[in-house]
């Protein structure tokens, strides 16, 4: 299955460049979820192709590695076992440890109100961890072409990556929407942003589906 899975979806081998490349990266265990949390999603979507496709001992094995990534995020297995089965490469030996853990009791109201549910446990346990690194929440407001707002949502993935997690993505106020054409989508795209960076810099407005350049704006929650 390892060779069938890395060969049959680009995305996937992207996710395992991108493991290789951590090396011993200060916040490897965030970016490590993150991987995790893209890998499963990937793997979900292949399951239900082959699926469709009549593949079957391929969906099974596919199932059975969706299940290990489950308990993974429940903390029954290590996460790196499943990215190491895949790349055939280790987690980094040496990994930083937390010095000084960060009070994330601020962010409380918000993971309640956004974060609890049962699609975004992922998304969860990626904001828990990366609070206790010190990671700051944002907002990023963006009007987008419809027809390439997918390809933009990835887009935005890399533009943040190492630096930042693209959490999910919410519709606008409605009276924001109002104000935009049929072919336009007012999103609110939440993410987190390590320490280090005060002011975000990313080129967002080169990413191919921006509408409206002059009302993207970043907010620091």
């Amino acid at each position: 299955m390892q060779t069938q899975l890395v060969q049959s979806i680009p995305s996937i081998r992207e996710v395992i460049q991108k493991w290789n490349h951590l090396g011993e990266h200060k916040y490897f265990s965030v970016l490590k979820l993150g991987l995790l949390r893209d890998l499963v999603r990937l793997v979900h979507a292949e399951r239900s192709r082959a699926l469709a496709n009549g593949e079957a001992s391929f969906a099974k094995s596919l199932g059975t590695l969706e299940t290990s990534l489950d308990h993974s995020l429940a903390g029954g297995l290590d996460p790196s076992e499943i990215l190491n089965f895949l790349t055939s490469s280790s987690a980094p030996k040496n990994q930083p440890t937390l010095a000084n853990p960060v009070d994330f009791s601020r962010h409380s109201p918000w993971i309640k109100s956004h974060l609890e549910r049962f699609d975004r446990k992922w998304e969860k346990t990626i904001a828990y961890e990366a609070f206790k690194w010190g990671w700051n929440l944002w907002s990023l407001h963006v009007v987008v072409k419809i027809d390439l707002a997918e390809k933009f949502h990835e887009q935005l993935g890399r533009y943040l990556w190492p630096d930042g997690i693209l959490l999910f993505t919410e519709a606008s106020h409605p009276s924001e929407q109002k104000k935009r054409n049929l072919q336009e989508w007012a999103g609110v795209w939440m993410c987190l942003l390590s320490s280090e960076i005060e002011t975000p810099k990313f080129k967002i407005h080169e990413i191919p589906g921006v509408a409206a350049p002059d009302l993207l704006k970043w907010t620091k929650l």
